[in-house]
């Protein structure tokens, strides 16, 4: 399902990074398999980019953070969309 990307919102990286997944649909009661939601890669690149500016002294553990629990960039997403392959 594609759904439009939501705003960041939270006071650091982690709890922004929770808020878009509860954004886009995610009840916190399954689990979250971070490659089945994909967005373009440049989307990718501005959603990071924004996460390190709620951290940005902890650069590196953003980056952890978003390789382990973000979402995947794929260039086959259109732009402004995020593809949302879990079961809810």
């Amino acid at each position: 399902m594609l759904k439009d990307i939501p705003e960041l919102r939270g006071d650091n990286a982690l709890e922004a990074l929770l808020n878009f997944y509860k954004d886009l649909g995610w009840n916190r009661m399954g689990q979250l398999d971070p490659t089945k939601v994909k967005m373009n890669k440049e989307d990718w690149s501005k959603l990071f980019d924004k996460l390190v500016k709620l951290c940005p002294e902890d650069r590196v553990s953003v980056g952890f953070l978003v390789i382990d629990k973000g979402p995947s960039g794929d260039n086959n997403v259109p732009k402004g969309k995020v593809l949302w392959e879990v079961e809810q």
